[in-house]
């Protein structure tokens, strides 16, 4: 897990790229009572900028 932001709503958790959001679900379902998951994608904006500021990221191969 990367971060965690509480929110009025709810809980904004961010996640590794090497990590399965049904891991995180199924943490969290054993300790708590979870009403719901709602994968946030980044926008295509937000994608152009952070290659524009970061450079592209390598390609890996599994």
């Amino acid at each position: 897990m990367l971060s965690r932001d509480h929110q009025h709503t709810g809980h904004t958790i961010t996640i590794k790229s090497d990590q399965y959001p049904r891991d995180i679900i199924q943490q969290l379902a054993d300790s708590n009572e979870l009403l719901g998951f709602e994968e946030v994608l980044p926008s295509v904006s937000e994608i152009f900028i952070d290659i524009v500021q970061n450079g592209p990221k390598p390609k890996t191969y599994e």
